[in-house]
């Protein structure tokens, strides 16, 4: 889809074509290390950086400037090789006047290492296209219904099968 290569115009027009980057998985050479949370933007309302969660539970901001690659049909995200993820403090919310409450997510400065997880990471399903929130659906009425099919020939004949 697109490459780190062509400087910054690039990578922006790459995160702005996948605007909802939620959920994709975040891979390093090492192999997948975390998932996107959230794309954040700039002022003008343009994507600039991911907040990530690393394998190990750790929460992280990737600047665009190391994402390498998106690939939206695999719904992965691939950082280069020299990509820093700056580990993300507490979230806060300020009371700013009269305009309400603003939240705002700041860095501590602390680089947090890309390791690869033991297990792939669950996707919430908040993040599950609607597709696959469809698909889950059918399966799970199938397995209702198989189960109860069992059910019933246990109760009338003394056996499940």
């Amino acid at each position: 889809m697109g490459s780190g290569r062509g400087g910054k115009n690039n990578l922006v027009t790459m995160l702005e074509r996948v605007r909802d980057c939620d959920g994709f998985s975040l891979d390093a050479a090492s192999g997948l290390v975390g998932s996107v949370e959230e794309t954040w933007l700039d002022d003008e309302g343009h994507p600039v950086a991911l907040a990530v969660r690393t394998a190990t539970g750790r929460r992280g901001l990737l600047l665009a400037a190391d994402i390498a690659f998106v690939n939206e049909d695999e719904r992965e995200v691939t950082v280069l090789p020299s990509a820093r993820l700056l580990e993300l403090g507490s979230p806060r919310l300020d009371r700013d006047g009269g305009s309400g409450p603003a939240a705002s997510w700041r860095t501590t400065g602390v680089e947090v290492p890309l390791v690869p997880g033991r297990e792939p990471l669950a996707v919430p399903a908040a993040v599950l296209r609607p597709a696959s929130r469809l698909l889950a659906g059918i399966a799970l009425l199938l397995g209702i219904q198989l189960g109860l099919a069992f059910l019933v020939a246990f109760l009338v004949t003394g056996h499940a099968y």
